[in-house]
């Protein structure tokens, strides 16, 4: 398939790679990597004793039927624990060091915002990310994976066309497919840190096709609303 940008659509590229390079210039993050956060993420006695799995680990994995829907796994559900929840993600993101510099709206955009902070720091470039990570995977629907399926085998509820086109539109959440497309497009680690109770609350994303520039983190919350959060400064 043939994708070809509009002007308009154009010009969002451009202001995104802008924006996202005099963000990852900051001193902070140093260039190109993010060195001060992937030490304290492997040090981290927490995530030593955490399950951290790479996606492609999670979809390969022999035990895992093909016919999984992943959206079905970060649907939003009816939580009674709210509170609970929020205590138990706060404490986690405390002990890795980092915490949200903004507020994320859920307006079901939320893994879009995030990662538009993560990317440029700043939420104006998430329509910009949606869109990519769509053409990425309507690209990519055929890439086969090491248990002899491909990426359209994770969606069965309708077609990869279908299915795209839903996730083209404002508004639909994100899922672990688009975190997939995620990784590989803007050649990042990414890092997920949940609520959900247990010990196997975090999920490494690590690209397959493309060579990692840097690590990015997002939190999510029982709810499954993603947020955007940094490593916490002395500054």
């Amino acid at each position: 398939m043939i994708l070809t940008e509009s002007e308009k659509e154009t010009q969002e590229r451009i202001a995104f790679e802008s924006d996202s390079s005099k963000y990852f210039s900051k001193p902070m993050y140093g260039a190109p990597n993010i060195p001060i956060l992937e030490r304290s993420m492997t040090e981290s006695q927490i995530l030593k004793n955490a399950l951290s799995r790479s996606t492609m680990n999670f979809l390969t994995d022999p035990r895992l039927p093909i016919k999984i829907n992943l959206r079905d796994f970060f649907q939003p559900v009816i939580n009674t624990l709210h509170s609970e929840d929020k205590t138990r993600l706060n404490e986690r993101l405390k002990l890795y060091g980092v915490k949200a510099l903004r507020e994320i709206p859920g307006d079901g955009n939320c893994q879009m915002y995030s990662l538009s902070d993560q990317l440029s720091g700043n939420l104006k470039h998430s329509k910009f990310i949606r869109r990519t990570l769509i053409n990425w995977l309507r690209r990519n629907s055929e890439t086969p994976l090491s248990n002899g399926c491909t990426l359209k085998d994770f969606v069965h509820d309708q077609t990869w066309e279908q299915y795209c086109t839903k996730m083209l539109k404002e508004g639909e959440w994100g899922d672990h497919l688009t975190l997939i497309a995620a990784a590989e497009v803007f050649k990042v680690v990414i890092i997920i840190i949940s609520s959900i109770p247990g010990d196997d609350y975090v999920i490494e994303i690590i690209p397959t096709f493309t060579e990692p520039q840097r690590t990015i983190m997002l939190s999510h919350f029982a709810e499954y609303h993603y947020g955007s959060v940094h490593p916490i400064t002395n500054t």
